[in-house]
């Protein structure tokens, strides 16, 4: 498995080549075949055959402890040997009674195939025994990193064990197989070097961002399988799950990772990307997610209702003010849970432009047709119901939490949305941005009333509208 680092020039094919020859020699080695040829192999063969033919018993195959080294080193390569003798419990135990006394090349099969082996368990679980229990006074060197660490390297979540041991120690994957003296190549590594990135998580503050955090996220080592799912999969529950517990709002940092290696949440569930990030995760997790996301996107319209005011001055820039505070409050006070841009083409144009290319791909909205010129709304999902704001002549609309036309665009995310849609559907209350501090004033009563939402007028308030706001206006909560 070969780690992202950008600042590593790819091997070549020759080196490789030179290189896999070199561990295969070391693998001989670590079982003590350093003499094997190709008549032990052929000899493995027609006892293999045999055996298939029911003509002799898996002992009479594996009757030598030379014979068992031979099957284990063979093991893997795809030879007629395994086709037909697979490393089931039977063959461990006959290959156990010949190495029991020196079982280096079952260990070495242990990490070379790990949790493809039949038997693993088994096999770990004699393994266990045996280096624990070695005699620390006779133990050789390289078997004594084995014994101390035995209760890491061979429970059934041994890979996870090491690389937890690894981020307490500050130490990289490679680093610590160099100190306890096992291979940094086969299945046992892969899994190992992938459960280092999840452990890894595990170590950060919400929303912080380290530069093994962001190798995890990408394409190279996100999208590798580790047991029944993807490194993705484990990095974007375990960033939220961090958060759910400590009742914290996904941060903004940590969602940009998790929209790199995955898609928006809020997209159709029929798609290809839904269907392989999300599908997977629990509803708490996708819910994080989507309120992160309808958060940023209400950030979106508020920097675009800034960029239009400042362009645009005089009643524009007024009138765009009081909404930009009002929505700002909103989103302070952390009531937001999904969002869906209807944008005009305009306004778009500006939010892509503002994005980068990985952010862009997750950047969902819909087309705002008919209205006004430039015209925008922004559908929001609260705790007991939605609301609908917009620009220009635009009503602030609030839609009870069964409203019809409100979980349409919640459910379905239409791709174009005309605003007479919007005007005929099914909102209960609709107030107009007029007088100022009487239409806010109307909108904190009527989400209270109909939707029990309590806004802190001094949060959605500017200072000078919030001191004459408390002079003259009084709320029912």
């Amino acid at each position: 498995m070969r780690l992202p680092n950008p600042g590593l020039k790819e091997i070549s094919v020759d080196a490789l080549a030179k290189i896999r020859e070199c561990v295969d020699q070391v693998g001989r080695i670590g079982q003590g075949i350093t003499n094997l040829d190709s008549s032990d192999i052929e000899e493995l063969e027609k006892r293999s055959n045999r055996y298939a033919n029911r003509e002799i018993t898996i002992e009479q195959v594996l009757d030598t402890a030379r014979m068992g080294k031979t099957y284990l080193f063979c093991y893997g390569k795809k030879g007629s040997a395994e086709r037909v003798i697979d490393f089931d419990e039977e063959v461990l135990e006959t290959i156990w009674k010949l190495l029991s006394k020196r079982p280096g090349p079952l260990l070495s099969l242990y990490f070379k195939e790990y949790l493809e082996l039949p038997a693993w368990k088994s096999l770990a679980e004699k393994l266990y025994t045996y280096y624990s229990t070695l005699n620390t006074d006779k133990c050789p060197s390289f078997d004594a990193g084995i014994k101390e660490h035995a209760f890491r390297i061979f429970p059934q979540d041994a890979p996870m064990r090491l690389a937890k041991y690894a981020n307490r120690q500050g130490l990289d994957i490679e680093s610590l197989e160099r100190l306890i003296k096992i291979p940094s190549y086969g299945n046992f590594h892969d899994d190992t070097v992938k459960s280092y990135y999840i452990s890894h998580v595990e170590t950060l503050e919400p929303g912080e961002v380290s530069s093994l955090l962001r190798e995890a996220a990408t394409p190279q080592v996100s999208g590798l399988t580790l047991d029944d799912r993807r490194v993705g999969h484990v990095l974007i529950a375990k960033l939220c799950e961090q958060c759910i517990a400590s009742e914290l709002p996904l941060p903004e940092l940590w969602t940009k990772i998790i929209l790199g290696i995955a898609s928006d949440p809020r997209s159709n569930p029929t798609t290809k990307s839904y269907q392989t990030w999300w599908a997977i995760q629990t509803a708490q997790v996708r819910d994080l997610v989507k309120a992160a996301m309808a958060k940023r996107d209400l950030k979106f319209f508020l920097q675009y209702l800034d960029d239009f005011a400042t362009r645009n001055g005089g009643e524009i820039e007024r009138m765009f003010r009081t909404r930009m505070t009002f929505l700002s409050g909103i989103l302070e006070e952390g009531l937001v849970d999904d969002a869906l841009l209807i944008l005009s083409p305009d306004a778009s144009s500006f939010m892509k432009n503002s994005l980068t290319p990985n952010e862009r791909r997750n950047f969902l909205y819909a087309s705002h047709a008919g209205g006004q010129k430039h015209q925008c709304q922004i559908y929001v999902k609260l705790k007991n119901g939605h609301f609908i704001e917009g620009t220009h002549n635009s009503y602030f609309r609030i839609y009870s939490e069964s409203s019809t036309f409100a979980n349409h665009l919640l459910i379905e995310r239409p791709k174009r949305i005309n605003y007479s849609e919007i005007t005929n559907s099914d909102f209960s209350d609709a107030i107009r941005h007029h007088p100022e501090l009487t239409w806010q004033h109307s909108v904190m009563e009527a989400l209270y009333t109909e939707l029990s939402v309590k806004l802190d007028p001094q949060k959605v308030l500017g200072r000078r509208e919030y001191t004459e706001f408390i002079q003259t206006k009084t709320l029912s909560y």
